[in-house]
């Protein structure tokens, strides 16, 4: 692994850390939603759609959208667990249900 990558990975992780540390705790939200058809999803399934999604990204995103991509397949099963779990018990992080819209 390149040196210079490494540090600048290190770095972004620490700042993401630092400026989500006073962060209130995560909220979630009971939906009355009921998917009867509802698939779960797999980590394959979670890969290949971060893996095409459009490269541009939200002010308010807390990640680079091309380091989501990078990162992907380590974060698959993560992501894959939290959206089968939040659709299965109709319950989403209070996070998700905002929105950034600009003119």
């Amino acid at each position: 692994m390149d040196v210079a990558f490494h540090y600048f990975s290190d770095k972004k992780v620490a700042d993401i850390r630092a400026s989500t540390s006073s962060a209130a705790p995560l909220e979630f939200v009971k939906t009355n939603c009921v998917f009867l058809g509802f698939q779960p999803v797999s980590p394959d399934d979670v890969a290949a759609t971060v893996g095409g999604l459009p490269s541009k990204q939200c002010a308010t995103d807390p990640i680079p959208t091309w380091l989501l991509k990078e990162c992907a397949d380590d974060l698959a099963l993560f992501l894959c667990r939290l959206f089968n779990h939040s659709l299965q018990l109709g319950v989403v992080p209070a996070a998700f249900v905002s929105a950034y819209i600009s003119g």
